[in-house]
C-alpha cells in the first residue's frame, strides 16, 4: 500500500515538474518563434526574402527531429537529447537577434538552427509525457496547456521588451529563462529502458512508411498543417500589409494561445469521449473556415477576432495526432514514429509553406493564396473518412 502511494507521488510530482518545464520552455520559444517576422521586417527585408528564410527552419526540423529521433530509440534516453538540444536552441536564438543589419545568409542559417530546434524539443517533450506512464500520457494536453500559457504570456512579454528596449534584450532573456528550462530536465526522470535484441537501423524509420494507416496519417496530418503555418506566415504578411502595429500582432499570438488553453486543459476528457479521427474533422472544417475567412476581410481587428477559432484547430490536430501515431507505432520506435512524423507534416510544410504562399501572393495577391490554403483543409476532410474505415478494418 504505502509503495503504491508512493508512485502515484511520483507520477504527480512528474506531472508537476512536466507542466512547469512546458510553461518555461514556450515561454522562450515563443519569444524566437513570434518576434523573428517582426524583426526581419524592421531589417528591410521584403515578403519574398522573409518568405525564404522562414522556410530555411523547415530543413533542419526534418534532419533535426529524423537525427535525435534515432538517436532517443537506440540510446533509450530523451532526457540527454533533449538537453543537447535546449542549448543549442538558447545559444542561437540569442545570436539571432544581435545581428542588427540586413544579412541574408547569416539570418537564413542561424534561424533555421533556432526554430529547428525548437520544434525538435517540442517533439521531444511530447514523447517524453508519452513515454512516462498511462497517467503522465493521459494528461498530455493538460501539461501542454501549460505551454500554451507560456506562449501567451510570451508573446506580450515580447512586444514589451522590443518596444520598450532591444531586440538585445529579447535574446538575454531567451537565454535566462533556457538555463531555468534546462534545470527543470534534469528533475524529472528518463524514460525506462527496454532491452532490445535488435538495434534499430534506417530500414526501421523507412518500414514505418509500408503501414498504409501512418503514411496516410502523416499525409493527413501535412495538409492540416500547412495551413497552420500559413496561419503563422502569411497571415502575419496580410496583417503588415494591412498596417498592423507590432502590438496588434502579439494581439493575435496572444489570442491564439489563450484560446487553445481549454482545449489542452480539458483535452483528456474529450480525448475519452470522443473518437480521434471526429476531432481530427473537425479541426479540419473549422481550420478551412477559418482561412476562407481571412482571405476575405481587410480589418486587421476581425483578423485577430478570427483567432477565436483557435480552440478547434491547432491543438485539437496536435493532441490527436500525438495520440493516434503513438497507438500506431512499434514499441521500438515510439521516439523514432512521433519525431519522423513531425519531422514531415511539420517540417516538409514548413520548408514548403512560406515559400510557396509568399511566391504565389506576389502572382494572385495574399486574399487568393489564403483561399488556396483553406482547399488543403477540404482535401483533408476528405481523407480522414478513408483513413477512419482503414483503422477500423
Amino acid at each position: 500500500m504505502q509503495l503504491s502511494t508512493t508512485k502515484s507521488l511520483n507520477r504527480e510530482k512528474s506531472i508537476r515538474i512536466f507542466c512547469v518545464l512546458y510553461l518555461f520552455s514556450y515561454v522562450s520559444f515563443s519569444m524566437a518563434m513570434t518576434s523573428i517576422t517582426p524583426f526581419l521586417t524592421s531589417l528591410g527585408y521584403d515578403i519574398v526574402q522573409r518568405g525564404t528564410i522562414l522556410s530555411g527552419y523547415a530543413l533542419t526540423t526534418i534532419l533535426f527531429q529524423m537525427f535525435f529521433g534515432i538517436l532517443a530509440d537506440r540510446f533509450q534516453t530523451i532526457r540527454k537529447v533533449l538537453i543537447a538540444s535546449l542549448i543549442i536552441f538558447g545559444i542561437t536564438s540569442a545570436i539571432l537577434f544581435v545581428q542588427s543589419e540586413m544579412n541574408y545568409i547569416f539570418h537564413f542559417i542561424i534561424n533555421a538552427l533556432s526554430i529547428g530546434l525548437l520544434n525538435t524539443c517540442c517533439g521531444l517533450m511530447d514523447t517524453w509525457v508519452l513515454s512516462s506512464g498511462e497517467e503522465p500520457k493521459a494528461k498530455l494536453s493538460f501539461i501542454k496547456a501549460f505551454g500554451s500559457i507560456g506562449w501567451a504570456i510570451s508573446s506580450i512579454i515580447a512586444s514589451i521588451l522590443v518596444l520598450h528596449f532591444s531586440y538585445a534584450y529579447l535574446s538575454a532573456t531567451i537565454v535566462i529563462i533556457t538555463i531555468f528550462v534546462l534545470i527543470n530536465v534534469i528533475r524529472i526522470s528518463d524514460i525506462k529502458k527496454i532491452n532490445h535484441t535488435k538495434k534499430i537501423q534506417m530500414s526501421d524509420l523507412a518500414g514505418l512508411f509500408k503501414d498504409r494507416k501512418y503514411a496516410l496519417l502523416v499525409f493527413i496530418l501535412f495538409l492540416l498543417y500547412s495551413i497552420i503555418v500559413a496561419n503563422n506566415g502569411i497571415v502575419i504578411d496580410k496583417m503588415l500589409e494591412l498596417g498592423a502595429t507590432n502590438t496588434q500582432i502579439s494581439y493575435k499570438w496572444t489570442l491564439q494561445s489563450l484560446l487553445e488553453i481549454p482545449t489542452y486543459l480539458f483535452g483528456y476528457r474529450i480525448l475519452r469521449r470522443y473518437n480521434h479521427f471526429n476531432l481530427l474533422q473537425l479541426s479540419a472544417f473549422v481550420i478551412t473556415i477559418q482561412f476562407v475567412l481571412y482571405s476575405f476581410t481587410s480589418n486587421v481587428i476581425i483578423m485577430i477576432l478570427l483567432n477565436l477559432l483557435q480552440m478547434f484547430t491547432t491543438p485539437l490536430v496536435l493532441i490527436t495526432s500525438k495520440i493516434l501515431i503513438f497507438n500506431l507505432s512499434d514499441t521500438r520506435l515510439k521516439s523514432s514514429s512521433q519525431l519522423v512524423a513531425l519531422s514531415i507534416f511539420t517540417g516538409v510544410s514548413s520548408l514548403l509553406m512560406p515559400t510557396v504562399a509568399s511566391a504565389l501572393s506576389t502572382i494572385v495577391g495574399i486574399n487568393k493564396t489564403l483561399f488556396c490554403v483553406a482547399l488543403l483543409g477540404v482535401f483533408a476532410s476528405i481523407l480522414i473518412p478513408k483513413l477512419k474505415q482503414i483503422c477500423e478494418i
